[in-house]
């Protein structure tokens, strides 16, 4: 929940072990909506490290590929 939709994705991809960075629709919103760098968004309540949980990406499924944090 938040104010700024792209930060609140941006930090959804990260608890999903994905870089919000290359998911193509957060680069743009983040030129036009509001930051997705994390270091810009106010984090409050749990920390994203205590609740990652990757996601599973299909290799099989080009939007997938090379979005992984690393």
């Amino acid at each position: 929940m938040g104010r700024n939709l792209p930060a609140v994705d941006a930090t959804c991809a990260r608890i999903m072990g994905i870089n919000p960075q290359k998911v193509a629709y957060l680069a743009v919103a983040s030129k036009r909506l509001g930051p997705i760098k994390e270091s810009n968004i106010l984090q409050r309540g749990e920390m994203i490290r205590s609740v990652r949980t990757d996601f599973e990406l299909l290799e099989a499924i080009a939007a997938h590929r090379g979005l992984r944090l690393v």
